[in-house]
């Protein structure tokens, strides 16, 4: 299979390696002894569980910061252009309206910039003095 992953020869491959590496770690002076870890260690179903794989599908591109700040969905003082996932998008002008948001979605998506890109803009929006923004509860917002 060229370019493509075999997920099962893989775990198998980690699963060898593995093996070896406690082979190599514990090793006994006796024969009998060494036979019986070395048996232990190749027998042994507690030493791996798998494989697991997971698929996880591309996420859905989103606007990016630069047309959210155009729309005056974040400040224009926010130094950010790149494009965000669907999710982050939504989660960032729910945020703005004033809206409680909760992110679920897998590793490496964006959640932190999900909650944090409109931390930001609050407080930059607060430097300002154009602080409009719901984002913000009473607890930071007292002048």
């Amino acid at each position: 299979m060229h370019g493509q992953l075999d997920a099962i020869q893989t775990s198998n491959q980690i699963t060898s390696s593995y093996r070896r590496y406690l082979g190599s770690l514990l090793t006994a002076r006796d024969p009998r002894f060494a036979g019986a870890l070395s048996a232990a260690i190749e027998s042994s179903p507690m030493l791996d569980k798998g494989p697991y794989l997971e698929a996880t599908p591309p996420y859905a591109p989103g606007a990016t910061l630069r047309e959210l700040i155009t729309e005056g969905v974040l400040s224009p003082a926010l130094p950010l252009d790149r494009p965000l996932y669907r999710h982050q998008e939504a989660a960032i002008r729910k945020a703005r309206a004033g809206r409680n948001v909760v992110v679920a979605t897998g590793t490496g998506s964006g959640k932190t910039e999900s909650f944090l890109i409109p931390i930001l803009d609050s407080l930059v929006r607060e430097r300002s003095g154009a602080h409009t923004t719901p984002v913000c509860g009473p607890c930071c917002c007292i002048r």
